[in-house]
């Protein structure tokens, strides 16, 4: 397994405590309602595991509410998941979602010591 560079950790640690302070709705709906699959085909992971993007939609959570999820998807061991809701957290803005999306082990990292 690969560890995510430390640079690469504190982005993404920057980005969940954005979301993590951001109470706010969905400003744009389409983007809201949009599902998570077509954020992309599949996120690689340092390990070699591949999942898939999954058929959920943020709608009308908070970032902070996306956050909360995406925390207790990795507690019950489920990283796809906890990436995506991340990536939800910051649907708003395509440039942090992609990148994100490409830095999974680092969001999850920050997810492991960021928050409550």
């Amino acid at each position: 397994m690969t560890a995510p560079a430390e640079a690469d950790v504190k982005q993404a640690t920057n980005h969940v405590k954005d979301a993590w302070n951001d109470f706010t709705h969905c400003r744009r709906s389409s983007a809201c309602n949009a599902y998570f699959e077509s954020f992309g085909v599949a996120i690689p992971f340092g390990d070699g595991s591949i999942a898939p993007f999954a058929h959920a939609q943020r709608l009308t959570a908070t970032s902070r509410d996306c956050i909360k999820t995406a925390k207790a998807y990795l507690e019950q061991g489920n990283k796809s998941l906890a990436v995506q809701w991340v990536m939800a957290a910051r649907i708003e803005n395509k440039h942090v979602r992609d990148w994100l999306g490409s830095h999974p082990d680092a969001v999850l990292e920050a997810l492991r010591h960021c928050c409550w």
